[in-house]
């Protein structure tokens, strides 16, 4: 039921930012994302009997790599946002 709600919650609020700002949200953003956090999933789900701390650091890991490789940011970015003077 959560994971429904989430979806339905993020289904409404993508439609009232585009209603109230006229700005097409991007779907191949959004592609890369889903395709990222499926990658992610394959990963955890074949360690689902890992400790839960390294689950999560793993899964972090996996994510922002998988979101690297198929273009969702750029290392200049994460570099960008991991940098002490954005801090």
């Amino acid at each position: 039921m959560s994971v429904f709600s989430e979806l339905y919650a993020g289904i409404l609020l993508a439609l009232t930012i585009r209603h109230y700002t006229k700005e097409h949200l991007q779907l191949k953003t959004l592609a890369k994302i889903i395709l990222a956090s499926v990658i992610m999933a394959t990963v955890l789900f074949a360690g689902k009997n890992l400790p839960v701390l390294l689950t999560i650091i793993i899964g972090a890991a996996v994510f922002v790599a998988a979101l690297m490789a198929v273009g969702g940011f750029s290392r200049a970015t994460l570099s960008e946002i991991l940098s002490p003077k954005s801090l």
